[in-house]
């Protein structure tokens, strides 16, 4: 705070030396306006010349903080990102599962495993229910083909 009250007095006294200057000089001639227009750029060169060389913590702090609040908002955003996939595509894989049991009069129970993957996919999938074993090895076979699980990772329960 020292540096910032340092800086607003420095402006303040070439504030008050070209209100002097412009005082002191009369009328309105060529004079006259050549020192308006010097106080004038001697204040700016004055309020300008010294701001890059603030150092200003407060400013470094809050730009660090965004950046590591930005960081942790992305982290949470593909977090969320993810687990809305994970839900979508767990339960489009137990819903076509099911309904592929329906269609053979199956009235199953189904939980699926999905990867840790950026975009994840179905990996396992838990079966329970009364089905004929018959029924059980068409169903499986067509979750291999069209999911993609294989038979050792089907678990009937």
């Amino acid at each position: 705070m020292d540096i910032i009250r340092e800086y607003l007095l420095q402006l303040l006294a070439t504030a008050i030396i070209c209100a002097l200057v412009i005082r002191i000089v009369p009328g309105d001639g060529t004079i006259a306006v050549v020192s308006k227009l010097l106080c004038s750029i001697f204040l700016v060169i004055c309020a300008v010349k010294p701001i890059p060389q603030l150092k200003i913590s407060v400013v470094d702090e809050f730009g660090s903080g965004l950046m590591d609040e930005a960081k942790d908002i992305a982290a949470d955003g593909k977090k969320t990102v993810r687990d809305i996939m994970v839900e979508s595509i767990s339960g489009q894989t137990e819903a076509y599962i099911l309904e592929k049991a329906k269609e053979m009069d199956v009235d199953l129970a189904v939980q699926v495993e999905v990867s840790e993957d950026d975009i994840p996919v179905p990996i396992s999938v838990s079966l329970s229910g009364k089905i004929s074993p018959y029924a059980k090895n068409r169903l499986s076979d067509t979750i291999t083909r069209d999911l993609g699980i294989d038979k050792e990772h089907q678990i009937w329960k």
